[in-house]
């Protein structure tokens, strides 16, 4: 036994240690639990481009999460290629948002539609990338399409009326709203 482990002990047979060890001891275990760091999600990220703007690539939370999309003819949309994995704070309000345009670059933290769709289903997170480099967010649940609310806000904004969606069925209609045990509908 060496001179500073003999000391030790001796102290401890003393009864100079054992109090001394005993508050550490009790401090690291309360700020154990002090320091513990949100549970992340890892999410598929898929994008689309409403927006006569084509960019280069997309950033969600500093990690890839886009290839480049072209641009697109008023009222219309293009992507849907997915990108593993995104990490974000598990029902997260925003997210830290990069994009890379052809003329700049919008980086924001950007509000993520609430509620989540509940533990259990594969979870996307989907990237609406609008005209003016508006950006939405939303959480789904399954494979997500292109939103047609979105879509035919941007051909009204437009004035475009003389239109015809094509494969009508492969179109989310707006919104989704999942109700959980521990979420409700007001959120």
């Amino acid at each position: 036994m060496d001179s500073m482990e003999a000391n030790f002990m001796a102290k401890a047979r003393n009864g100079m240690v054992g109090v001394r060890w005993v508050v550490i001891a009790s401090a690291l275990l309360v700020c154990g639990g002090c320091s513990r760091e949100p549970k992340q999600q890892s999410l598929t990220a898929v994008a689309y481009n409403y927006s006569e703007t084509s960019f280069g690539s997309a950033d969600v939370n500093g990690k890839w999460a886009s290839a480049p999309l072209e641009s697109v003819k008023p009222g219309d949309v293009n992507g849907g290629g997915s990108i593993c994995c995104v990490k974000v704070e598990d029902n997260a309000k925003t997210a830290r948002i990069r994009i890379e345009f052809i003329d700049g670059e919008y980086v924001g933290d950007v509000p993520i539609q609430q509620p989540w769709p509940p533990s259990g289903y594969e979870r996307y997170l989907v990237i609406h990338v609008l005209p003016d480099r508006q950006v939405k967010l939303v959480v789904s649940a399954g494979r997500p399409w292109p939103r047609l609310d979105l879509l035919k806000a941007r051909l009204n904004e437009l004035e475009i009326s003389d239109y015809t969606i094509s494969s009508p069925d492969m179109w989310e209609l707006g919104p989704e709203l999942y109700v959980g045990e521990d979420q409700d509908a007001g959120n």
